[in-house]
């Protein structure tokens, strides 16, 4: 417990400046059982997106989490649409100032903004760590649930984060914590840092999506009406 207080002065009193950086991120696969149909066609999938690259941009309390636009002409359209909207479920606008994110997904051609809130992870730390890289990072966990036709599951998230990079951003909507994360598993893929930079050396311009933002409860509505309209 002595050391988690000890981050949190230190992440504290680093806040204040104004890091910027880029985190380059791959994935893979979390090991979970589905039927055996289902098995082979996301085998699949996964295989034609495994060379997609998720990049993560910060700079002060804004960061910005989507697909490498670099690698969008390196891919074919399959794993780079299964990559966006599978893998990465969207792209990713953060502003910690006024404690909001801004998922951009898109579903069936209709794109939505969907508003979540970081204070909300409800993160609890450990005192367990690791190395990655040349950083010690610290396992933070949380619980997510996920409702849909089959019924509603309870999955462990474990967030791996780095103290010595002062600020509280990650992978999608994994932010809030006292250090970068650099290692993430979500409830099918986890995330890993393949490479980081500080404070580039170029501009790195965030722009917040615009447009209509709606509730992940008006979200969930919506895409319901939109699957059952699909399947009449």
């Amino acid at each position: 417990m002595k050391k988690i207080i000890i981050i949190f002065l230190l992440f504290s009193m680093n806040i204040d400046a104004q890091v910027t950086g880029i985190v380059s991120y791959g994935f893979m696969v979390n090991d979970f059982k589905t039927n055996i149909k289902r098995d082979k066609i996301f085998e699949e999938l996964n295989k034609q997106s495994g060379d997609v690259i998720f990049v993560l941009n910060f700079k002060g309390k804004e960061s910005i989490f989507k697909v490498d636009d670099k690698m969008e002409i390196e891919i074919n359209s399959i794993g780079k649409s299964y990559a966006k909207t599978i893998v990465g479920k969207g792209s990713f606008y953060t502003d910690l100032n006024k404690d909001l994110t801004i998922r951009k997904a898109e579903v069936y051609g209709e794109v939505f903004l969907i508003r979540l809130n970081p204070s909300s992870n409800n993160w609890k730390l450990s005192t367990d760590s690791k190395l990655i890289g040349k950083y010690k990072c610290f396992k933070a966990t949380m619980s997510k649930a996920i409702e849909n036709q089959s019924g509603k599951y309870i999955f462990e998230i474990i967030a791996w984060y780095a103290p010595e990079i002062p600020v509280s951003f990650g992978p999608k909507e994994y932010n809030n914590l006292p250090g970068l994360i650099l290692e993430l598993k979500d409830t099918h893929y986890t995330f890993y840092a393949k490479n980081i930079e500080l404070y580039p050396k170029k501009e790195l311009k965030l722009l917040e999506f615009s447009g209509v933002i709606i509730s992940q409860e008006e979200f969930s509505k919506k895409t319901l009406n939109i699957m059952s309209n699909f399947k009449k």
